[in-house]
C-alpha cells in the first residue's frame, strides 16, 4: 500500500512539473483549487456557535475564450456553544460568466449563477436552506509570472435574504500550473474565514 501512495505522489509530482504546456500561471482560467477553512461567526450564529474547521473548492473552466463556468462548494461545521451539539454549513455557487483583460497585469471577470445556501441553525437570524441567485465581479493581478493577487465581491439574494461578502486572496505558483494559496472572506451571512490551500491549472 505504501508503495502504491509513493508511485501515486512521485507520478503526480512529475506531471505537475512536466505538464508546463498545460498550466498558464496566474493568467489561466482553467483550474481547480482547495483547502482548508477556518471560519468564525457573528450576529445570531455567533451567539450560539463556536469557530470551526471546513474546506473549500473551486472549479473554473474557460470553455471558449472569454466565457466562464464556475462551481464553488464550502463547507463547515461549528460546533455550538457549550458543547451542547453542532450545526452544518453547506454553501454551492454554479454559473458562468466572461473575463476581460485590462492591460498586461489586470484581468476582469464576472461570474453569475445560482446559490444553494444551509445552516443547520434553528431560531437565530439568517437560517435557512433554499437556491437563490448570486452576482460576483472580481478582478486578478498577475505581478509575475508566478504571483497572483484576486480580489472579489459577491451580492447574493436568497430565501428572501441579501447578502454582501467579499474575498481577497494570493497564489504563488512552485510551478506554471501547481501553486500554493491563502485566502480571506467576509461576508453579511455572520461569517468571516481565512484558509490555505493549492491551485492546479491545467
Amino acid at each position: 500500500m505504501k508503495n502504491i501512495l509513493l508511485t501515486v505522489i512521485i507520478t503526480a509530482l512529475s506531471l505537475t512539473v512536466s505538464a508546463d504546456d498545460q498550466g498558464d500561471g496566474p493568467n489561466s482560467y482553467n483550474y481547480l483549487n482547495g483547502g482548508y477553512q477556518w471560519m468564525t461567526y457573528s450576529g445570531g450564529p455567533g451567539a450560539v456557535l463556536d469557530d470551526s474547521n471546513g474546506f473549500y473548492t473551486n472549479l473554473m473552466v474557460e470553455p471558449a475564450e472569454a466565457f466562464l463556468l464556475n462551481a464553488r462548494f464550502l463547507y463547515a461545521k461549528p460546533d455550538l456553544l457549550g458543547g451542547i451539539g453542532s450545526a452544518e454549513f453547506y454553501d454551492l455557487k454554479l454559473g458562468g460568466g466572461m473575463h476581460f483583460p485590462i492591460g498586461d497585469m489586470f484581468d476582469f471577470y464576472t461570474v453569475i449563477g445560482g446559490r444553494y445556501y444551509k445552516n443547520g441553525l434553528s431560531g437565530v437570524d439568517l437560517s435557512f436552506d433554499d437556491w437563490g441567485f448570486y452576482v460576483e465581479p472580481g478582478i486578478r493581478a498577475a505581478f509575475t509570472s508566478n504571483f497572483e493577487i484576486y480580489l472579489s465581491g459577491t451580492y447574493s439574494y436568497i430565501s428572501s435574504h441579501s447578502a454582501v461578502g467579499g474575498e481577497v486572496g494570493a497564489v504563488f505558483y512552485l510551478t506554471p500550473n501547481f501553486g500554493v494559496e491563502v485566502i480571506g472572506s467576509a461576508s453579511t451571512l455572520d461569517s468571516a474565514g481565512v484558509g490555505v490551500g493549492a491551485r492546479i491549472a491545467f
